[in-house]
């Protein structure tokens, strides 16, 4: 078990069993291990290891599609497993998951054998089948293999009679005699982040003994003193499971953060080390509004990718959903973007994937799914403002912005900036798109109406030019640090109090982004999009995007005037200083992260010396601000940041 188990299923009958024992165990943590693999249709496409991280780590997985549909007959069969002293209760055990939750239905059979051919396993018959169903995490299964004491077997895992669904993965094969009495706290199902009040203390207790559990303790603690809900009556089979809510809730207070223990006490319990589960729960102040960040691996070389740039362009509709295109093998690469996605959008090209915790096909049905399984999470955090810059005079992009949490979070978070930009065009080469949907018969593959011109790859050639279809766009063409975790030390390390965070991210030269001598940086067509991040997990917990404003080459006079602002960051007013060594007429403008004017002061004529303009953020949310400052025929700017 390399991770809690999130929820659990039993097959099993009760037998009697004295001692525990494993009879065969594999976790595939170093590969293929006791099995061995048979693809049954010649496709090319069997069993094999991926890593599963943060989830679960290594599992096998087996695929119904890989760019294309696929008919799987993948084998995957145990070395021979000696039950010939057994008695008593044998139980099988696994895990099992749908790798893409958007896309589920994946079929697979056991079979048990005394000969390891697929012909003799099938002849032999089926044990168990499943058509798989969605699930919050690895599913636990367990069959009763009592019937094949006193023999030595195989036991296989076939998935079959799946099509053009994604993938199954399993993990965690044992087969053993369980002891007479053992009640594992397999789940919780307790939110990370709540409002204050009651939060109920839930989960799933599975029973892995021999004998049924009528009666049993369920406990939790969170430092303050134990909480018990005795529970009588009960009938849980051995393989069964329970599914529970304690009959004392947690009394949260909003702004405090809990780290609780949840246990089962049985009497008799032959195995104390699966009794308790621990977790934490933050009460929040308020609940921030979600965004969605989905990002695409692509690149000009790969045929099928038309299919994740006419999905991300379907995604523009959704007002919470921000796109990024990874791309891998062509002028656009951001190599250390490039590097390590796979690990949070893992498999072939293309691929697709939300908050780097839901991953699948980048087509525009897949990407609406797992934006809907993601949207409605509750999450602790919030990017309040970006402010995005791009000055002409040194060709840097500076990008600011206010993170709020709206609670005390323990963890190692941080922030990420990415800035994308649309409408790549370039002759060059490595930039046409391969595209096997030209000529129709993968089907119609056409950009929505007003997008790209409605352009249809179907209809067009392979390669397709950049200008045939309106150029790249989403295309992420620097990250923050070369880290795709994010900037280490841009919140404070351990516990994060609720309240708002100022980072300014280091400055971006647009003349080195990837491609740019074919296809130079445009602030029109470019957005800079700040994350959350937790940088133990990858999971990106929320997210903003901006426009980017271009600084006149004129604040290079900031110098020259002496030009203040203070307080800075302020919460009400701020008084700009400035001195003068003339006379001069001065006006004053504010503009938030997205350009627009929110604030102005007329022109009047000043005398020389020293002068004091004032800047009033009363009624202005929070957020970063830029003064322009025009003092006759020149501009200064200066970055305000409004906190409330």
């Amino acid at each position: 078990m390399k991770k809690l188990i999130l929820s659990a299923f039993g097959i099993a009958t009760m037998m009697a069993s004295v001692n525990a024992q494993t009879y065969f165990s594999e976790n595939f943590s170093g590969g293929l291990g006791q099995f061995t693999t048979v693809d049954d249709d010649g496709d090319g496409n069997d069993w094999y290891i991926f890593d599963d991280a943060p989830a679960q780590g290594n599992v096998m997985t087996s695929a119904s599609w890989v760019s294309v549909p696929l008919t799987p007959d993948n084998w995957l069969i145990t070395n021979a497993i000696d039950l010939t002293a057994a008695t008593g209760l044998i139980n099988l055990e696994w895990k099992v998951r749908a790798q893409d939750q958007a896309w589920v239905s994946e079929n697979y059979d056991i079979y048990v054998g005394t000969t390891n051919t697929t012909a003799a396993l099938i002849a032999a018959g089926s044990v168990f089948n499943e058509t798989l169903t969605t699930s919050a995490g690895y599913m636990s299964r367990t069959v009763n293999l009592s019937a094949f004491a006193g023999q030595t077997v195989y036991v296989a895992f076939r998935h079959h009679a799946s099509i053009d669904w994604f993938r199954m993965n399993l993990d965690d094969i044992v087969v053993k005699t369980p002891l007479n009495d053992d009640a594992v706290m397999s789940s919780l199902n307790i939110a990370s982040y709540v409002t204050g009040g009651n939060v109920n203390i839930s989960g799933v207790i599975t029973n892995n003994g021999a004998n049924t559990i009528t009666a049993m303790d369920v406990i939790w603690n969170d430092g303050s003193g134990a909480q018990t809900d005795a529970l009588t009556g009960l009938s849980i089979a051995s393989g069964g499971t329970y599914n529970f809510t304690h009959a004392t809730p947690l009394a949260a207070v909003a702004g405090t953060s809990y780290a609780l223990n949840v246990s089962v006490s049985l009497t008799g319990d032959g195995d104390a080390t699966n009794d308790a589960l621990t977790t934490n729960t933050a009460a929040l102040t308020s609940i921030p509004a979600k965004v969605v960040v989905g990002e695409e691996k692509t690149g000009s070389w790969c045929q099928w990718c038309p299919r994740g740039a006419v999905g991300m362009a379907f995604m523009e509709a959704e007002a919470d959903f921000i796109g990024i295109a990874v791309h891998n093998g062509d002028p656009m690469t951001v190599s250390a973007y490039d590097a390590a996605i796979g690990t949070y959008v893992p498999g072939g090209y293309p691929g697709g994937g939300v908050d780097r915790v839901i991953d699948g096909d980048p087509g525009a049905a897949s990407f609406l799914g797992m934006h809907n399984a993601r949207k409605n999470d509750i999450v602790p955090c919030a990017v309040n403002s970006i402010s995005a810059n791009y000055n002409s005079a040194t060709g840097m992009v500076s990008v600011s912005t206010v993170a709020e949490f709206m609670g005390n979070i323990t963890g190692n978070y941080r922030l990420s900036c990415v800035i994308v930009q649309d409408n790549l065009n370039s002759t060059a080469s490595g930039w046409p798109q391969s595209n096997a949907y030209s000529g129709g018969g993968s089907g119609v593959m056409a950009f929505p109406a007003g997008i790209n011109n409605g352009y249809d790859f179907s209809t067009g050639s392979s390669p397709a030019a950049t200008a045939d279809f309106g150029g790249y766009d989403h295309v992420a063409r620097s990250l923050s640090s070369n880290n795709i975790l994010g900037d280490a030390g841009s919140l404070p390390a351990g516990t994060i109090s609720a309240g708002t965070y100022n980072y300014t991210f280091a400055d971006v030269s647009a003349s080195s982004m990837p491609g740019a001598a074919n296809a130079p940086f445009v602030k029109e067509d470019a957005h800079a999009i700040v994350m959350v991040i937790n940088a133990n997990t990858g999971e990106i917990l929320n997210a903003g995007k901006a426009s980017i404003y271009t600084v006149s080459v004129e604040n290079v006079n900031t110098a020259k005037f002496n030009l203040k602002a203070f307080p800075n960051p302020t919460n009400e007013v701020s008084t700009i200083s400035f001195n003068l060594a003339e006379s001069a007429t001065v006006s004053l403008e504010v503009y938030n992260n997205l350009g627009s004017v929110v604030y102005a002061e007329n022109a009047t004529t000043m005398n020389a010396g020293t002068q004091k303009v004032t800047f009033n953020g009363t009624e202005l949310p929070a957020g970063i601000y830029f003064v322009n400052l025009k003092v006759g025929e020149q501009i200064i700017t200066k970055k305000i940041s409004l906190i409330k």
